[in-house]
């Protein structure tokens, strides 16, 4: 473990390893703090250059665990939430956040579609013993064999460069989440762009080989062929034609494991990660269950998910209208994005019911087309998908609201299921997050081992500029979260949520760039900390802004 004196002068970082599973998840600035009895509540019963890398963005704040208050306290609005009541105290514990009044938009849960359970309390789920497991089989390869008696040549295939070739060797090898490619292109292509050059090879292998393949790099190395993303400025970086193949030289260890999750997540680690090893903090990535635009369904809650992947539609515990294991689609167990929901609904990865994919495309497509098969189809189908997918396509796919176990209302990510903002992730009210997870080895100062890694690092993590990309706004088109732009925050996957204040906020910039409102609402520009005052008293630009935004 690396003491604070230890470090380099300028890395900041107030986690430890075993403490690092805390990002930043910031209470969005632009005026998040509503009238208590300010929300907005619909009816779903029946609606069908910092140098330095890895430097820490902010301090989580340490909060009093207390009992839920009651209305005798005067914390409950009664009126709130439809009249099911709202928290209108400073909220101290995840209960409370999760129920904080606010203005945003939820819908409670119609939970006339949950079977009727004994007593009200879940089942437990299926042995693995008497159960039948999730369909877990890998898609077949269809590629034809070569007939062993035919002499004429032998079509092999196209020729790739090697991925060694690549800016003149300049390269950085990553594997892991696949969500993640959403967004890396961007700053792999402008990486490519820059003096020195470096390329990133990436491989797509869920967020679990991400960690293995740094944890454990001799039994995870990177083989056969990966992907690097099309140098050519005037190519759309986040297109599938900008992501071209190259040939790895033979087995090849990873510098990088990228993963949706926190490690522990995935790997039993009683003693936190190695000395040798660091978990780098990205953008805060969201989860989500996805249906067809065209499904009549809104919302879900916590219970009615644990029904659908714990028992995968069987009698007699079917949630209407998911209870057809043909349209109930999984990832798999090596998926950050199914290990984060996981967490959430108190389904563990390896025991969800449903068709296995073998990436979010994958799910993304069987969704889009139970969506063109009808409408009866498209109210069985239901998928997890990280948001980043699902916002780029919501003419055609739709993130259902969440209920929490404890919770009133089901929120979306975002303040309305139509707009970008991501202020229910940011202030707490939607439990299913977690920043980009990067695991490098490094030396006895946490700095990675490798140049170009801590470059792409410290790039992503927001700590290091990138000439002519605008980071924050970058993340804010690819619906991530940078850290500057949260207020809560939280250990591990599905862990308590706590306070959390940036050094830095972002929240105004980074909601003028998800939402195109200039200034947001509850925002106020300025030139410098003359015009700023209260408790937003300092004047915080970003990407070379003249003008910027008052901040707390």
């Amino acid at each position: 473990m690396i003491n604070s004196s230890e470090r380099p002068l300028g890395f900041k970082t107030k986690w430890t390893l075993a403490g690092l599973t805390s990002v930043g998840v910031a209470f969005a600035a632009c005026n998040l703090v509503v009238d208590p009895g300010s929300y907005s509540v619909s009816d779903d019963a029946g609606a069908k250059t910092d140098s330095a890398v890895g430097a820490d963005t902010g301090a989580a704040e340490t909060d009093t665990a207390t009992a839920p208050v009651d209305s005798s306290t005067g914390c409950i609005d009664e009126a709130g939430f439809g009249g099911k009541g709202c928290y209108s105290c400073p909220p101290t514990t995840t209960e409370d956040r999760e129920n904080a009044c606010t203005g945003s938009q939820c819908s409670p849960f119609d939970e006339r579609k949950l079977p009727t359970l004994d007593g009200g309390v879940l089942p437990p789920l299926p042995s693995t013993d008497s159960a039948p497991p999730p369909d877990t089989a890998p898609t077949p390869d269809t590629t034809p064999t070569p007939d062993a008696s035919d002499t004429g040549p032998v079509d092999t295939g196209p020729t790739f460069p090697k991925c060694s070739s690549l800016s003149g060797g300049n390269v950085v090898y990553a594997t892991g989440s696949s969500a993640v490619t959403l967004f890396l292109g961007r700053i792999a292509q402008a990486l490519e762009n820059t003096s020195p050059p470096v390329t990133v090879v990436y491989q797509s292998a869920g967020s679990c080989v991400g960690i293995s393949a740094a944890v454990n790099p001799g039994s995870q190395q990177m083989t056969g062929t990966a992907i690097y993303w099309d140098p050519n400025p005037i190519v759309d970086p986040t297109s599938a034609s900008a992501q071209l193949t190259c040939t790895l030289d033979g087995p090849t260890n990873a510098d990088i494991g990228f993963s949706d999750v926190f490690p522990q997540s995935c790997l039993s680690l009683p003693g936190g990660l190695d000395k040798s090893l660091h978990d780098f903090f990205g953008p805060v990535q969201t989860m989500t269950l996805t249906v067809p635009q065209n499904s009549d369904e809104q919302t879900i809650s916590a219970q009615a998910a644990y029904l659908v992947y714990g028992f995968g539609g069987a009698s007699p515990y079917q949630v209407t209208p998911w209870n057809d294991p043909a349209f109930i689609f999984q990832r798999n167990a090596s998926s950050g994005t199914q290990a984060m929901i996981a967490a959430a609904i108190n389904v563990p990865a390896t025991r969800w019911f449903g068709k296995s994919n073998k990436g979010s495309g994958d799910v993304r497509d069987a969704l889009i087309a139970a969506g063109s098969a009808g409408k009866d189809a498209a109210n069985k189908a239901i998928g997890p998908l990280s948001a980043d997918f699902t916002d780029a396509l919501r003419d055609k796919l739709r993130i259902l609201g969440f209920q929490d176990y404890k919770q009133k209302c089901a929120f979306w990510p975002d303040s309305t299921p139509k707009s970008f903002d991501k202020r229910n992730v940011r202030d707490g009210h939607y439990p299913i997050w977690s920043p980009l997870h990067m695991l490098a080895h490094v030396d006895l100062s946490t700095i990675p081992v490798k140049a170009a890694a801590q470059r792409l690092i410290g790039i992503i993590a927001g700590n290091i500029e990138l000439p002519k990309v605008d980071t924050i706004g970058s993340y804010a088109a690819s619906h991530l979260i940078p850290l500057c732009a949260m207020t809560v925050t939280r250990e591990q996957d599905g862990g308590e949520i706590k306070s959390f204040k940036p050094d830095k906020s972002c929240s105004c910039y980074f909601e003028e760039k998800s939402t195109a409102i200039v200034p947001p609402p509850g925002c106020k520009t300025c030139a410098g900390a003359s015009d700023c005052g209260g408790d937003r008293p300092n004047c915080n630009k970003f990407e070379g802004q003249t003008t910027g935004y008052c901040e707390p």
